[in-house]
């Protein structure tokens, strides 16, 4: 062919349709000298070669193939970046968006999404995270693509920018250098698509902490609950009862020792006791129920003294109380036209000595019609002394007194039965709450019939009066002194102030009318309420800040997917997907004058000898070692932290109402962000690299020119890559997919736990118990043990302090600061208490001498049993007879003792008799003899912290083996005297019986007749004396520590555990996940290592156009890839299609000679076909014809081009062969050709021959009459 046929070609019209991926010749710098004589790979584009059977026939130039149009075509496109595809992404952007806000609000109208479930636990751990890193796997699809064809469509959309495309490089920097260029080329794709990827990552990352774990309280309404007690409708049976006493134990209890209100009261209200069918299921139950509610209304008064006098008989006693007559009283109270006259009590003293009086009593406003309306009650604190005396006769004589001072308030009781919203526990029962429904209720509420507010009033005034312990000061009235001791140290001076009598006197009033309500005025019930629940549950909740910053993420990558939509071109002129060796030749095959001016731009053997070949630097050995280095570091740290966290039941604490919770969960994910970016690099330079690699060692169509690794996901690129045996690749592409799942299981590897933390302390007794040597018998005077152990036993009250049980212990203390203590902490310690032991003996049935006597209303009589004389201390005088009276066929308990209660007598004695009558006769009897003795044990308790309170969930367990005797002697009165009487009791007239059959855990009536149920009531009766006794101990016994105690004695090691201490724990299960997905990408990442090779592969980065024209402006493939064959394949089509000349055929990536017009040889790095080289070593029989040696030179272009006179070269075997032997590594061109180029020459003549073996077999079998002759 001539130069004027080819400069023809060259300057043939282009065809409208291909116009749009040419490059125009103005905007490359092309001389004449170029375009005269152009490669024959781009001249030969317009042939058609014949090929025939006969591999010994002449090749003739096709001549109808040069009178062809141009080849028409339709642009390719990629499926990832079109409008439809970004649009679908923004409208999954706005969805996800939507799914947020809905978890959000439902979250905050449920409290909570769902309840905490283990079972779930990954799910909710692992679901937002694994959704975004399937949504960042298929997004970065659309990256790639926006920056491979962002040079394509600057060529298309501005030729003037030709220069800057070509060199322009999106694909390989680091992301915010992507950026960066995309912005200043104004390249809103790529700047977009980058920014959006980085976005979706940093969702990702905050993703981990948008699920997290919140105590609430849950509440549930349209709860059925059963009443279980009512008010009763009439109460005129309670005004002929006998009053009880129980109301001001109860009062006094609260009041004094800290004990809480009984279930069903409170200290303004009593009311309906309820529960739940199913009480299991909720912390607290709420309803509307009836209440009781006593209030005593009371203003200041005002006092006027006329005279106040006192007759006494001359033989009286000196401060004797006497109540003067009216006649000789003038005194009286006024208010609001309520006058009332007062008769205070008056002492005897000497003449001038001042003396203090306080009384809660009724009077009645002279004048003021019917009892309900003219009822006062009268609160008032007086100071009184005698001014003289004088004798009205020889018989008496007459003292004068005068009032100093005085406060007094007239009060007026009411009542009424409000509705209340009661809130109880469940654990305990007792109330949290109780409110008033209607805060101003109206006054013609409901009503008991037949109370009034003036017969509660005289129902505590009769009631209290008839308590001993309350009645020992004749100065102050018995409710006056009750009242006081409800606040600490109230000094007779504070009396006198109105603001001191109204803080005292009314709630007094109130408080007591609740639990008298609650005694007297109930009746069982079966009645049925709708009501609420309040749970504390922990529940799966949205964390806010998370929740708004992926809300705010995802508005922005859906306003960014939009934006690239509208910028996204409809179509990218090109050919077919540029991402192949192939793919990439065929775009250049249109675009010759690109190629013959990069051409010249060529490496040559000094470019490479001048500087040194490229490669990614996360491939070179240090940055990759680095990596993989930073792999094991974690997983050594991960295994590390897990021992640490399984050893001390978490890392560390951690407060959850700061911001610091989101570390762990942004912290680790943020580092697996960083290995994932890592392995990412590692996987896409080995991808890129993957094809060229393979060259080097030379590769076929399939597995080397057209393969894109990039543009495949991560499931075809592992396919891909085992198929074309690059086992490099499925490597790094194993070892990506896994980087993108660690933030997925990262994600539950850390959480926060309420775990017991348990630490090593010191705790410190603070008293000790008193000897019998130093008991001061005194103290026993205002003893109330025995009152408070029949609240725990009747009224099932919590046991005070540093009592429990039988047991009481010595007041303990941290030896440390307790300041940072919290509510659910507690102290395991072993520690010394004092219990009270009787030893016993009993009798029954025969041996018993009992007998009754009907004549004297049923009085029993017992005969103390010889038996027992030789048990029981021979000095004892209990007495056994004169029981009181039984009645036919009832049952009988009966309690008495002996001492001398003055600390040197014998051990005190206990008698309990009890049994039961068929008619008139003892049908069985049992007698039970006792004495007691004190002793200490060492006792396991568990103290709830801060106020060492003892739990019912953990009651102390006393070592047996460690109990010591204490003493034996008689130190206190015992409680007999002190437990409150029952009169509608079973046993009206023994309190220790009636609490034995109605106090919690006590016995039954018919206990009472079973001769099997003995033991039954003998431990009964020694743990409620134990009981009753202990509360005794407790207030009597306590001492300061004696001096000689040493701080060793004083001291207990013990454990502190806290359950309320949020640690940061890490899951086994996920952290063996995640260690072996980090140990399987350290294998795959070494792994790949050795598989490829990275070094001298390229020259330069082949991430840009014009990289890749000098690559194969000079390369065979040109040659191989014929227009009339493979474009009309590549039409519509991710990759071309490679024909079926050149399947068989092996290419090599090296530097070959290429042999100019002066016959000087120079080497050039590029691409071609194995199977030319040894064309040229086969010297011909005869010489080649011109037709030959075009066709000839044709294949070998790429090296030796067609000379411009058209005639073509002497082929000289020996400048041949040496060719052959220089370009194989046999001459050592040492420089420029490593020995690792010499091993894959090898591999490559490997290649050929095998390619060779299997057309040789492929002709033998093909039939004689198809063959050319």
């Amino acid at each position: 062919m001539s130069d004027d046929d080819r400069r023809a070609l060259d300057q043939a019209p282009v065809p409208e349709s291909s116009q749009s991926f040419l490059i125009s010749r103005n905007a490359v710098a092309v001389s004449d000298s170029n375009l005269r004589s152009p490669p024959t790979s781009i001249a030969m584009l317009r042939l058609q070669r014949t090929t025939t059977s006969s591999q010994t026939s002449q090749a003739q130039p096709d001549e109808e193939a040069l009178n062809k149009p141009p080849l028409q075509h339709k642009p390719w496109g990629s499926r990832s970046l079109q409008r439809r595809t970004l649009l679908a992404f923004a409208g999954i952007f706005i969805g996800l968006l939507a799914a947020v806000e809905a978890i959000i609000q439902v979250a905050h109208n449920n409290q909570g999404i769902a309840n905490a479930d283990e079972d779930a636990y990954y799910l909710w751990t692992y679901g937002p995270v694994a959704i975004l890193t399937v949504t960042l796997a298929f997004w970065s699809r659309i990256e790639y693509r926006s920056k491979q064809l962002a040079p394509y469509i600057l060529l298309h959309s501005d030729p003037a920018s030709t220069d800057q495309a070509i060199h322009l490089d999106y694909i390989s920097p680091i992301a915010p250098t992507t950026i960066y260029q995309a912005i200043r080329n104004r390249n809103v794709l790529v700047a977009l698509a980058s920014i959006s990827s980085l976005l979706v990552t940093l969702l990702i990352v905050v993703s981990t902490s948008l699920l997290g774990l919140v105590s609430f309280q849950l509440d549930q309404t349209g709860i059925t609950m059963a009443v279980s007690d009512s008010f009763v409708d009439n109460a005129s049976s309670l005004l002929t009862s006998p009053v009880a006493q129980m109301p001001f134990y109860v009062y006094d209890a609260i009041h004094n020792s800290s004990l809480k209100y009984p279930a069903g009261t409170t200290a303004s209200f009593a009311y309906q006791n309820f529960t739940s069918a199913d009480p299991s299921a909720a912390d607290a139950l709420t309803a509307e129920v009836d209440g009781f509610s006593a209030t005593l209304t009371c203003e200041p008064a005002m006092l006027h003294f006329g005279g106040l006098s006192l007759n006494v008989p001359t033989g009286g006693q000196p401060y004797n109380t006497y109540e003067p007559t009216d006649d000789v009283s003038n005194v009286t109270i006024s208010f609001n036209g309520c006058e009332a006259n007062l008769t205070p009590p008056l002492y005897l003293t000497e003449v001038g000595v001042k003396q203090t009086i306080g009384q809660f009593v009724k009077v009645a406003c002279a004048g003021g019609g019917d009892e309900e309306d003219s009822q006062r009650v009268l609160i008032y604190t007086m100071e009184l002394m005698i001014n003289s005396s004088a004798y009205a006769d020889q018989y008496h004589l007459t003292y004068y007194y005068s009032i100093t001072r005085s406060t007094q308030l007239l009060c007026r009781p009411s009542y009424s039965l409000p509705r209340l919203s009661v809130t109880v526990d469940r654990a305990s029962g007792t109330n949290t709450a109780a409110t008033l429904v209607n805060p101003s209720p109206t006054t013609d509420g409901r009503r008991i019939s037949g109370l009034s507010a003036w017969n509660l009033t005289e129902l505590i005034l009769d009631s209290v009066s008839g308590i001993s312990t309350y009645n020992s000061d004749s100065h102050w009235g018995p409710v006056i002194k009750l009242a006081r001791q409800s606040r600490i140290n109230v000094t007779d001076e504070e009396m006198f102030d109105v603001s001191t009598l109204q803080a005292l006197l009314p709630p007094f009033f109130t408080s007591v009318s609740a639990q008298i309500a609650r005694e007297s005025l109930m009746r069982p019930s079966q009645a049925v309420v709708v009501g609420s629940s309040t749970t504390k549950r922990t529940r799966l909740t949205v964390r806010s800040l998370s929740a708004r910053i992926m809300e705010a993420t995802l508005a922005v990558l859906a306003v960014a997917a939009v934006i690239m939509a509208i910028f996204c071109p409809r179509t990218v002129s090109v050919p077919c997907d540029p991402g192949s060796i192939v793919g990439t030749a065929t775009v250049f095959s249109l675009n010759r004058a690109l190629l013959e001016h990069l051409k010249n731009d060529a490496p040559s053997e000094n470019t490479r000898l001048a500087q040194p070949s490229w490669r990614p630097l996360v491939l070179k050995p240090s940055v990759r070692s680095l990596g993989l280095f930073t792999i094991a570091a974690v997983i050594v740290v991960l295994e590390s932290l897990l021992q640490v966290s399984r050893k001390h039941n978490g890392i560390a604490n951690v407060d959850l109402k700061q911001y610091i919770h989101y570390t762990w969960s942004y912290i680790p994910a943020l580092l697996m962000i960083i290995i994932k970016l890592f392995a990412l690099s590692v996987d896409f330079n080995t991808r890129l690299l993957a094809p060229f690699s393979r060259l080097r060692r030379g590769g076929t169509y399939k597995d080397a020119l057209n393969v894109s690794y990039l543009k495949q996901l991560a499931p075809a690129a592992i396919i891909s890559s085992v198929r074309t045996r690059q086992f490099a690749v499925t490597a790094t592409t194993l070892m990506a997919l896994i980087g993108g799942l660690l933030t997925i299981v990262v994600s539950g590897v850390y959480d926060v736990a309420q775990i017991p933390t348990q630490s090593l302390v010191q705790i410190q007794r603070q008293d000790s118990f008193r000897s019998v040597e130093d008991i001061d018998l005194d103290i026993t005077s205002d003893d109330k043990g025995g009152m408070l152990g029949a609240l725990i036993l009747e009224q099932n009250l919590s046991y005070p302090k540093w009592t429990y049980d039988e047991f009481v212990f010595p007041k303990l203390e941290m030896v440390r600061d307790t300041s940072n203590l919290e509510l659910g902490d507690f102290i395991d310690t072993t520690v010394p208490a004092l219990h009270a032991k009787l030893h016993c003996r009993y009798l029954s049935g025969p041996e018993v001498n009992a007998s009754v006597n009907w004549t004297n209303g049923g009085e029993m009589n017992i005969v103390k049993p010889p038996a027992l004389a030789t048990y029981l201390n021979t000095q004892s005088d209990i007495y056994l007879g004169g029981i009181d009276p039984v009645v036919e066929g009832g049952v009988f308990g009966y309690s008495d003792w002996a001492g001398d209660g003055n600390g040197i007598g014998d051990p005190p004695e206990y008698a309990y008799i009890w049994g039961s009558l068929s008619g008139r006769e003892i049908d069985h009897i049992v007698i039970l003899m006792c004495d007691e003795d004190l002793h200490t044990i060492d006792v396991s308790a568990r103290f709830s912290l801060p106020n060492f309170s003892i739990g019912a969930d953990f009651p102390p367990v006393p070592i047996e083996a460690t109990s010591k005797w204490f003493t034996d002697l008689f130190l206190l009165e015992p409680y007999s005297d002190q437990l409150p009487r029952q009169p509608d009791g079973p046993f009206p007239w023994d309190e220790f019986f009636t609490l034995l059959v109605e106090g919690s855990g006590g016995i039954e009536m018919s206990d009472l007749r079973d001769p099997s149920k003995v033991d039954k009531i003998v431990d009964t009766i020694k743990h409620f004396h134990g009981i009753l006794r202990a509360q005794q101990y407790n207030i009597v016994l306590r001492q300061t520590p004696a001096q000689n105690e040493t701080l060793a004695s004083l001291r207990y090691p013990s454990t502190m555990t806290s359950n309320r201490r949020s640690r940061l724990i890490q899951h086994a299960v996920s952290t063996r996940i995640l260690e072996g997905m980090l140990f399987a990408m350290l294998v795959f990442g070494t792994a790949a290592t050795f598989m490829m090779k990275t070094r001298d592969v390229l020259l330069e980065n082949p991430c840009t156009i014009a990289a890749m024209a000098r690559l194969l402006a000079e390369s065979s493939i040109l040659v191989h890839k014929r227009p009339s064959i493979s474009i009309p394949d590549f039409l519509d089509s991710e990759s071309p299609t490679d024909p079926e000349s050149s399947q068989s055929d092996v290419f090599r990536l090296d530097w070959f000679v290429r042999r100019e017009h002066s016959q000087e040889k120079t080497r050039i790095f590029t691409i071609r076909a194995v199977d030319a080289v040894e064309l040229r070593t086969r010297p011909s029989a005869q010489p080649p014809e011109e037709v030959n040696a075009a066709t000839a030179t044709a294949t070998v272009g790429d090296y030796a081009p067609i000379p411009a006179d058209d005639t073509h070269p002497s082929l000289d075997l020996a400048d041949l062969d040496r060719e052959r032997n220089e370009e194989r590594g046999d001459s050592a061109l040492l420089a420029v050709t490593s020995v690792q180029d010499g091993n894959h020459r090898e591999e490559t003549d490997s290649l050929v021959r095998s390619r060779d073996q299997d057309q040789t077999s492929e002709s033998e079998q093909t039939p004689n009459h198809q063959r050319s002759p």
